[in-house]
């Protein structure tokens, strides 16, 4: 793991197989936990708006020669965002979020506040983001709410599980 590199991705069919191990690795995660899902849990116009976000930048995490998982940031003078991040199944547990993580902050040191999601049924990113990586949850986010305070639309996700977290981190 001590090789990890993230490698920028701009061609369609790299923006293709990212969003395929995207949908895989999230899907495997809420398969886990409420069983077989007909639909993906993140579709494919979901994944292509972050490419497509100003400021975007897509990259692969390679451990040598192989994908592990990747990345998606938006960058602006008023917002940074963790778009996505995504481990491949077989690569999980293993600490290569945790790497991918400092080495975007390493790419960006310039960034003091970042912002990222995640759903709720997601322990382990919950786990991931407050006590690996140092974010904050600072707003829940959930279909029960009006329009347009706390509600975040998500993809394929039944509306009883339709529910995130927001998360901030601060660097000093």
């Amino acid at each position: 793991m001590n090789n990890i590199k993230l490698i920028k991705i701009n061609s369609d069919e790299d923006k293709l197989l990212f969003a395929k191990g995207v949908q895989d690795s999230f899907q495997i995660a809420y398969e886990e936990l409420y069983g077989k899902f007909d639909k993906k849990i993140i579709p494919f116009k979901d994944i292509y708006e972050s490419f497509d976000s100003i400021g975007s930048e897509i990259y692969f995490a390679y451990d040598n020669d192989i994908i592990v998982g990747g990345t998606v940031l938006v960058i602006d003078d008023k917002h940074n965002s963790l778009d996505l991040l995504y481990i491949n199944k077989e690569h999980q547990n293993h600490g290569y979020g945790y790497k991918i993580w400092e080495m975007i902050e390493m790419i960006h040191p310039e960034i003091k506040k970042w912002e990222t999601h995640t759903p709720y049924y997601d322990i382990r990113n919950i786990h991931f983001y407050v006590n690996r990586c140092g974010f904050k949850i600072v707003e829940f986010l959930n279909p029960y709410q009006n329009k347009d305070h706390h509600r975040e639309p998500a993809g394929n996700i039944p509306d009883d599980k339709n529910l995130f977290f927001k998360f901030i981190k601060e660097i000093k």
